[in-house]
């Protein structure tokens, strides 16, 4: 994937000698920096207003390019990474406290809007239904 420098960018770094072709891999360098800081270093995708165009403004490039972006980086698509990341980390957080917290709490906690979004994820992700002790939990 080639990600071009801005016209801004271009002029600053032909002025300091930079080609352009240095300054599109520097470009490219920033942007995958940011991406692995956003999902490794802050665990953006724990919060439940994560999503692909928030990560594509955040980025200055287009939906199609973060999403080719994830396909290079992760192969995977960013909402199958997304769902991914969620349920993985939904899985450490069950071992961690197991039953001291309800599912509300796992689903806020682990980036889900709404409990059904978290079970269904978990679902699709695992195979099977969520442990039945946490679901009797909720009623």
């Amino acid at each position: 994937m080639i990600i071009k420098a801005s016209l801004n960018e271009k002029y600053l770094l032909i002025k300091m000698g930079v080609s352009e072709e240095s300054s599109n891999k520097r470009s490219q360098e920033v942007i995958l920096m940011a991406l692995h800081r956003f999902v490794h270093v802050e665990q953006r995708f724990l919060n439940q207003n994560f999503n692909l165009a928030n990560l594509s403004i955040e980025l200055g490039l287009s939906e199609e390019d973060v999403n080719l972006l994830f396909s290079e980086e992760f192969d995977l698509s960013f909402d199958a990474w997304l769902k991914k990341s969620r349920v993985e980390y939904l899985i450490s957080f069950f071992y961690k406290y197991g039953g001291a917290l309800s599912l509300q709490e796992y689903a806020k906690f682990t980036g889900y809007i709404t409990i059904q979004s978290m079970l269904d994820d978990f679902k699709s992700e695992m195979g099977v239904d969520f442990p039945l002790p946490m679901i009797n939990k909720l009623k």
